[in-house]
């Protein structure tokens, strides 16, 4: 029986940047291809959701780049 998801959403409205900021800011600084939370509605918005099911390495590359894109 599931007891988990492997989806997590990032919220970055601490950041102060428009939608199309961030996910520039995702796409060319971090190298990442997330998406986008408006997409899913206004609570979606200055939020990102990504895909965990991944090797445990990938998951840790990505959150590295993260860290230096919000540096």
């Amino acid at each position: 029986k599931p007891e988990a998801t492997y989806m997590i959403w990032m919220n970055f409205s601490g950041y102060g940047i428009s939608d199309e900021e961030l996910n520039r800011k995702m796409v060319f600084e971090a190298g990442l291809g997330l998406n986008s939370g408006h997409v899913f509605g206004k609570e979606g918005e200055c939020c990102m959701r990504m895909n965990l099911a991944c090797p445990k390495s990938i998951v840790e590359l990505a959150m590295q780049n993260l860290k230096k894109a919000f540096e």
